[in-house]
């Protein structure tokens, strides 16, 4: 049991979400949920629970996805600021993800 390593997943939460028959959050409730800018693997826990993904286990690696997400989520209206800063708790460390963000916000 201790030699193996968690499964790396390569899609964000949002899918788990929808095998699980979980509402999304940011279109039903505009709640700044980073479940598509987290990589899967929890079980989409937060949300089953009704609260907003965390993004506990860091950042997709497909870049290409943050700028329909991000957009998607300023049109539910999440303030992108708050989604930011969140963003940082756990997946400050791409800073590549966090620029595009921050570049979508200002509408470059």
């Amino acid at each position: 049991i201790w030699s193996t390593w968690p499964e790396q997943k390569d899609f964000p939460v949002c899918q788990e979400c929808r095998q699980k028959g979980n509402p999304c959050v940011v279109i039903e409730e505009g709640k700044p949920c980073l479940g598509p800018f987290t990589v899967a693997g929890c079980g989409a826990r937060c949300p089953s629970l009704g609260l907003p993904c965390m993004g506990c286990r860091g950042p997709i690696r497909e870049i290409q996805r943050v700028d329909a997400m991000a957009k998607m989520m300023e049109k539910n209206g999440v303030d992108p600021l708050e989604a930011i800063k969140r963003m940082k708790v756990f997946g400050g460390h791409s800073q590549e993800i966090l620029e595009k963000f921050k570049s979508l916000v200002r509408g470059e």
